[in-house]
């Protein structure tokens, strides 16, 4: 096989191709950290790459002009072939189209072409004992001496190999543990146990009492109407009331909220007339008892009938009643007073239609043409021209919760995590040791003329999540933060991502 092309270049894009291949499909045993959809990769996508690099080079050499003389090798062809068609069909996550793009960037370029040895990237260990993944060195014909080299392979590589932090591993044994956990409680009896304690079903009955006792009261919707009416927005938008757009989303956000009021106190009464034996005993009233027992959150408080989400997915019960208080918390006390002066992001059922509200909002205040000097007067926005803008605020943080920063456009939201990096000096950095996650500061986020938004490819468009489960559906928009330490290259195959919750 290694004969089968006349090429010198043949034997080192097998050994790339191969080397890709085995990086992708590793990659996927580090969850959503490694690729939003676990794809299934096989021999069949290294076959047909192997094949199309094949014909790729023999074309080469029978199109060549003069017989000793072959033409160079095109690799933005390679790359695209590869990366985007063969591998990249398989692909349905944008993020992950960019994640392949950026490892053929990597792997397959001009200065793996026409050397005898070449070094991949992911050897980024300060150790100089430690093993470097290369292509091997002047390895000829022989393919006794490419299985020479692959035999001396650690058996355990570092995620610095797929491009990943060095955290990345605990996310791994993490994800492992927590699977475990869940096997196992779901495969235990259920039964309660013959000895003096609490019963089982008494330890749910006051479960449940003791979250009623906590429940927060209904919202009236006639005094919700009447409140909102007298909200205000942005002194620039000159609106009250229904008029503004954040108005009407947060009359969105109090109606749902009230849903989800209405069927965790149905469950919980339910539940406990149930165990007393006052209504008939249902399967789904059974299947809620279980879920209460395991510190599971019932199935019904996060999905309707149709399997749509109709609330937000947490594993933990404890944790998943606390949001719910907190979440309303801050409905609540904007209903009551004034809007916010920072938001909570992750506390919202619709995140994506507080940006949209808030894109509204500025476009609005530049629906008429502002002076910009010299005589000139801006044109007038709509909201097709507009884009998302945000800056990270390291600094002057009390002023902003207090409410005493110069900022009137836009919005700023907190308790956003930073997952395979951290924030310092106004730029990410690399994560410390054994530290998965690290919060970013306050980011201003507003809306700017898509004239005026420049390409600046110094910073990365990092992803914003509704969870740590990486996938369109909870994709809430892209920010750009500064790179000053890296290349956003390596940002993206760290598998960076903002998280509006790390459960």
């Amino acid at each position: 096989f290694l004969e089968k092309v006349d090429n010198t270049n043949w034997k080192n894009l097998i050994f790339t191709v191969c080397y890709l291949h085995s990086v992708v499909i590793e990659r996927r045993k580090f969850g959503s950290l490694g690729w939003c959809v676990p794809y299934e990769f096989n021999n069949s996508d290294l076959e047909a790459s192997l094949c199309f690099i094949e014909k790729y080079l023999n074309n080469l050499v029978s199109t060549s002009p003069q017989q000793n003389q072959i033409q160079q090798i095109n690799t933005t062809v390679l790359k695209y072939m590869v990366c985007e068609v063969l591998y990249g069909g398989r692909i349905t996550d944008d993020l992950d189209r960019e994640l392949f793009a950026t490892f053929g960037e990597e792997y397959i370029k001009d200065g793996m072409l026409n050397v005898n040895e070449y070094v991949f990237f992911g050897n980024d260990s300060k150790d100089r004992n430690a093993f470097k993944y290369k292509m091997p060195a002047n390895p000829g014909l022989e393919i006794a001496k490419y299985h020479e080299y692959i035999a001396t392979i650690p058996s355990v590589d570092s995620p610095e190999v797929f491009g990943l932090d060095s955290n990345a591993d605990l996310t791994f044994r993490m994800k492992e543990s927590i699977e475990m956990i869940f096997t196992i409680m779901e495969t235990r009896p259920k039964e309660a146990s013959s000895g003096g304690g609490k019963t089982r079903e008494e330890i749910v009955k006051e479960k449940a009492i003791d979250f009623l006792s906590k429940m927060p009261l209904d919202y009236n919707e006639n005094e919700v109407r009447e409140l909102i009416k007298k909200l205000s927005g942005p002194k620039a938008l000159g609106a009250v009331g229904y008029s503004v757009p954040l108005n009407i989303f947060l009359s969105q956000e109090i109606a749902r909220m009230q849903v989800i009021f209405n069927i965790v106190r149905k469950t919980l009464i339910d539940a406990c007339d149930a165990i007393d034996g006052q209504i008939i005993m249902t399967a789904e009233i059974m299947d809620s008892i279980n879920a209460i027992f395991d510190a599971r959150v019932p199935n019904q408080w996060v999905y309707d009938a149709t399997g749509a989400e109709i609330s937000w997915i947490i594993p933990t019960l404890a944790k998943w009643f606390n949001d719910l208080i907190e979440r309303n918390k801050q409905l609540y006390e904007w209903m009551k007073g004034n809007r916010p002066y920072t938001f909570w992001l992750g506390g919202f059922f619709n995140p994506q239609g507080f940006l949209t509200a808030m894109k509204q909002e500025v476009t609005r205040m530049h629906k008429t043409g502002k002076p910009i000097g010299g005589g000139q007067i801006e044109p007038p926005w709509s909201l097709d021209d507009v884009v998302y803008q945000s800056t990270v605020k390291e600094k002057d943080q009390d002023l902003i919760r207090e409410g005493r920063d110069k900022d009137v456009e836009g919005v700023y939201i907190r308790e956003l995590i930073l997952e395979g990096c951290r924030w310092h000096k106004n730029s990410l950095e690399v994560a410390r040791p054994k530290e998965m996650f690290a919060m970013l500061p306050l980011l201003h986020v507003t809306a700017i003329n898509k004239k005026k938004s420049g390409d600046d490819k110094s910073v990365y468009n990092c992803p914003v999540y509704k969870y740590a489960k990486r996938t369109d559906k909870y994709l809430i928009f892209r920010v750009n933060l500064n790179s000053e330490s890296e290349a956003p290259s390596k940002w993206k195959l760290k598998g960076v991502a903002l998280l509006c919750a790390r459960d």
